[in-house]
């Protein structure tokens, strides 16, 4: 009826409308197969929003869902990023128009972010709007804050810290929490750190650290160079109280923790080469 094998328009339309005319009774399993060849056809072809529109025609609730999830999960680069300032009529169109989820838009822009763009601190954003605060913290906990510590480049994780929400995912304490405590110490000058806050941040840190170590699961070799890293900060700014003076060679003027062969230790520590 459409007059070609390889366009589905015409034979999905004339199907819906004689269908619901009533004029018609296809096997639900042809229109189901209808709908998918048209949408893959519309996806082709770039149109992600009309084809997101004909998926939700499939009546089958275990086809339609993932249908659409893996639609936007393959697409989610071409989806506009509404927290720019940017225009994001893709994602309004999804959103409002058809009344798709923003939680399912921003899962899949995070899938997209791990497996296209291989950005964990993107990923873990996408993760927080997605309502994934677990998620988003274990790539946290795994990739952005020891490569952060390693890399001593603290910024992202700074900004990613600060989108969690108030009420924070199990396990912070050991986790997040660390980090943060780290980053609290490395901004404080050195009075800061001589005052009951930069003690009650320096017990927090140790405290975190302790739990972190102790916790179960296999860690990454990032993680454990990270956590040697900053139990070496701990004990360098424990010192650096004791004395009542900055150690010199811990903290530069730009907040980064000193690297060099402390780091090169770290990591011969974390390979388990050195005592």
């Amino acid at each position: 009826m459409s007059g070609s094998a390889f366009s589905s328009r015409v034979a999905w339309q004339l199907c819906c409308f004689l269908s619901a005319k009533g004029l018609i009774n296809l096997p639900a399993e042809a229109i189901e197969q209808l709908t998918l060849d048209y949408a893959v056809e519309l996806e082709a072809a770039g149109d992600i929003v009309t084809a997101t529109w004909t998926l939700q025609h499939l009546r089958d609730d275990d086809v339609r869902k993932p249908a659409i999830t893996s639609l936007l999960e393959r697409n989610a680069g071409a989806i506009s990023d509404p927290t720019s300032g940017s225009d994001h009529s893709t994602f309004t169109a999804l959103t409002e128009q058809l009344r798709i989820p923003t939680s399912l838009i921003f899962a899949a822009k995070a899938t997209y972010a791990k497996s296209v763009l291989q950005d964990p601190y993107l990923q873990a954003r996408w993760l927080l709007r997605a309502n994934g605060a677990e998620d988003a913290h274990e790539v946290l906990c795994t990739t952005v804050g020891p490569q952060a510590v390693i890399e001593q480049d603290y910024s992202a994780l700074r900004q990613l810290i600060h989108e969690f929400p108030r009420r924070k995912p199990e396990g912070w304490q050991d986790g997040g929490h660390v980090y943060e405590s780290c980053l609290r110490l490395l901004s404080m000058p050195a009075a800061q750190k001589q005052s009951r806050e930069g003690e009650r941040a320096l017990r927090e840190l140790r405290k975190g650290l302790g739990g972190m170590e102790g916790s179960d699961g296999v860690k990454t070799l990032e993680q454990r160079v990270a956590m040697i890293e900053m139990r070496r900060l701990a004990e360098e700014i424990a010192r650096e109280m004791d004395v009542g003076e900055e150690v010199e060679g811990l903290v530069g003027t730009d907040g980064h923790a000193s690297s060099g062969m402390g780091m090169l230790e770290a990591y011969r520590r974390a390979l388990g080469t050195c005592e």
